[in-house]
């Protein structure tokens, strides 16, 4: 092309080969510094560099020749080689894709990250456009013709810092898949009682984890998540980094309402938080997370969309730290030697000694005057083996959002021994229980602090008694019978009174309910022990057991299952149950471990 057009296009192509030849040098270095690089991508890299500064420089030789003419277009022979140029360029490119230096799956072996790998050929890609605008240069370029000049110069430079400055959002494009749920659907209660397989869903990879959502189930994959619809096994939204190598996928205690992916973009670096709403999959929070200079190893006791939190030991006294999830900024602190008596001193548990839910902070303390103080601060004994005199132990929680205190609890241990961290139960789903705090000196209400009645802490227990679940509705306890043959489910109200006993008294049924899943009106359990009944060859097994207030038989148990699969024969499967939204799911953990083969997640309706 000649005339004005070509010369604007020319110099345009200069500029982007110029800015791109940069711009990769800058990522080569980058991506070699965070790892072992593939040869084979550094010199492709390498090369589409080399080819820009060529034809770089082959341009301006041409511009300094004043006998060139700028209004004619090239000629066959210098055609043919800028086309030459244009297609390596285009085929740099194809060869830079990330999808052939990292594996589909996030279990590869790969060393890479794809973060500058994706970096690098978004600037291999930036050559191959600038030699494509080469390809409509005139058949020389003039000095002279300055305004030409100067436009195709600014318009490459706007290009390149384009280019430069969407990097980050063509990298996300490259190598995050996301998906957001079309519209955001009425929430099915959790069923009571289940009698059926209603839906099977299949995963495309191994699934690391399930957990509650407001719709439905939230499958984890090892790079990503996925939402279900509880009621149908609808896909609902997605969110992964299949090409990632350091990722982490978990959800926030207490929060239905998000799900987090942890990934570090290149070696060294901070981690990135991603918060999705498990109810849209839409991204609440996507920012780097700074790095704590005092925090503690294993990153921070709790994680909301909006702060992060951990216990601070120093000289003055221990405190609660809350800082910022996308920065080093403290938000507030709560120093727990406010209210100690003179003389004490006080520890955390060996473990938990901050426990969050939701937006709620438990911080448990173990207190000692000197004398009987232990070092590992979860012993209460004396030396001679009692509970020493001064021994307390104090629960205080905390507003995550503010860092008020709201209420605390004190009280003598019962008897020497290890004290373990106040601990959450969450309300059971389809009931209007909320969650409590289980501590050694009984149940408390997680709100309010007050005792909730009738629930006692367990330490009175007959042998063989199981607290299925406790809430400030009351209690759902399985005891097991002397002969082991039957169990006792005796539900409380909150005054402690029995609201309804079941007595599931088929055979081996202390076995084959040892962990069941607590319903409204049943208990769900994956089949064990001598109940085999229902189980054919190679198929999952789930137990129902009705509790409709009185004597359940081997007639009355229920199996429901799907013919469609076998189970994993490896003993590292892990089946298990969670009541959703819609459905109990039942799930199969570690599924790779029996050949690769991935396990359909089943959804069980009433």
């Amino acid at each position: 092309m000649g005339g004005r057009w070509g010369g604007v296009l020319g110099w345009a192509g200069i500029t982007v080969l110029a800015g791109g030849a940069v711009l990769t040098v800058v990522c080569l270095d980058g991506y070699t510094a965070d790892g072992t690089p593939t040869p084979a991508l550094a010199w492709v890299a390498g090369s589409a560099a080399l080819l820009a500064l060529i034809t770089v420089v082959a341009l301006l030789l041409g511009a300094a020749d004043r006998d060139g003419d700028p209004e004619r277009p090239p000629g066959r022979g210098r055609l043919v080689s800028r086309a030459a140029s244009a297609v390596l360029g285009l085929g740099m490119a194809v060869a830079a894709l990330p999808a052939w230096y990292l594996g589909s799956d996030a279990g590869s072996s790969a060393r890479d990250l794809p973060t500058p790998i994706a970096e690098l050929w978004i600037a291999v890609c930036s050559i191959s456009l600038g030699l494509f605008l080469v390809l409509g240069a005139s058949r020389a370029l003039q000095v002279r013709e300055w305004r030409r000049a100067l436009l195709g110069a600014g318009g490459g430079a706007l290009m390149v810092a384009l280019i430069v400055t969407q990097t980050p959002a063509l990298t996300r494009l490259a190598t995050v898949e996301h998906t957001t749920a079309a519209r955001v659907l009425e929430p099915a209660p959790v069923p009571a009682d289940v009698t059926r397989v209603g839906w099977t869903w299949q995963p495309e990879h191994p699934v690391v984890g399930v957990g509650r959502g407001p719709l439905g189930p939230v499958v984890l994959y090892q790079d990503g998540l996925v939402g279900l619809d509880g009621a149908t096994g609808a896909e609902l939204w997605s969110y992964r980094h299949p090409l990632a190598r350091n990722v982490e996928t978990g959800f926030l205690p207490g929060d239905d309402g998000h799900a987090r992916l942890v990934h570090r973009a290149h070696q060294g670096e901070d981690p990135t938080v991603v918060v999705l709403d498990t109810a849209t999959g839409a991204v609440v929070a996507d920012a780097v997370m700074p790095e704590l200079p005092d925090a503690p190893k294993g990153g921070p006791d709790h994680l909301t969309p909006e702060g992060r939190f951990h216990l601070e030991r120093g000289s003055g006294g221990d405190r609660v730290v809350a800082h910022a999830t996308d920065s080093v900024r403290r938000l507030w602190e709560f120093p727990l030697e406010v209210d100690t008596a003179p003389g004490l001193v006080c520890l955390g548990p060996d473990r938990d000694a901050v426990v969050g839910h939701g937006d709620r902070l438990l911080v448990t303390r173990v207190c000692l005057d000197e004398d009987g103080h232990s070092d590992r601060g979860a012993h209460v004994v004396s030396s001679g083996g009692d509970v020493a005199e001064s021994a307390r132990v104090r629960v205080v929680v905390l507003d995550t959002v503010t860092g008020a205190r709201l209420w605390s609890h004190e009280w003598r241990p019962r008897g020497a021994g290890p004290i373990g961290a106040a601990t959450v139960r969450e309300g059971r789903p389809g009931t209007d229980g909320e969650a409590v705090v289980v501590t050694g000196d009984g149940v408390l209400a997680l709100e309010t602090g007050e005792p909730v009645a009738g629930t006692g802490s367990g330490a009175d227990a007959p042998a063989g008694t199981g607290v299925l679940a406790v809430d400030t509705a009351g209690a759902v306890v399985l005891t097991g019978s002397d002969e082991g043959e039957a169990v006792l489910v005796e539900e409380t109200d909150a005054e402690g009174g029995v609201r309804r006993r079941t007595e599931v008294a088929a055979p081996g049924a202390a076995d084959a309910l040892g962990s069941p899943l607590l319903l409204a009106d049943a208990l769900v359990a994956t089949g064990t022990g001598t109940l085999m009944a229902g189980e054919g060859p190679g198929g999952r097994s789930v137990l129902v057991a009705p509790l409709d207030g009185g004597t359940v038989t081997e007639e009355d148990l229920r199996w429901p299952r799907s013919d469609e699969e076998s189970a994993p024969r490896s003993g590292d499967a892990d089946h298990r149950l969670l009541a959703v939204p819609g459905a109990v799911v039942s799930f199969v953990l570690d599924a790779d471990a029996d050949g690769g083969r991935t396990a359909p997640v089943y959804g069980l309706l009433p």
